[in-house]
């Protein structure tokens, strides 16, 4: 009997948390066809962007904003015009509070923030525990 050898799934890999990070940003942002996501602070913070585009990578100060403002909440549209949107999803990672946000179509932002999180939340766990 054979055993097929198992496939690497992820095309990047880091051993640095920061760089693993950028490199799920920069893999789920791709998939979903998005402008840009970010991971910030409440005190915005930038963590990680799949993006280092000064035009985009903004979005962190405003997420962590209106995340504080939201109060919290999972997921909500910051913005909304022509077809694209912002939403937010609040990670909570230990004790800190995290924003991760995604720009782009408004059907594509809620996938890609679920998506990410489960990266987000794998890499920054292995830290905390």
């Amino acid at each position: 009997m054979q055993v097929q050898a198992r496939k690497e799934r992820r095309s990047q890999r880091s051993p640095h948390a920061s760089q693993a990070l950028n490199y799920q940003l920069c893999h789920v942002s791709r998939k979903f066809d998005l402008d840009a996501m970010v991971l910030a602070d409440a005190d915005g913070r930038l963590w990680a962007a799949s993006t280092w585009d000064p035009a985009r990578s903004h979005l962190a100060s405003t997420v962590a904003t209106m995340g504080v403002l939201a109060g919290g909440r999972d997921r909500f549209t910051i913005a909304h015009d022509v077809g694209r949107s912002v939403g937010v999803k609040t990670l909570r990672v230990g004790s800190a509070l995290l924003y991760l946000a995604a720009q782009g179509a408004q059907l594509r932002t809620r996938p890609a923030l679920d998506h990410a999180a489960t990266g987000v939340e794998r890499i920054l766990g292995s830290l905390v525990q």
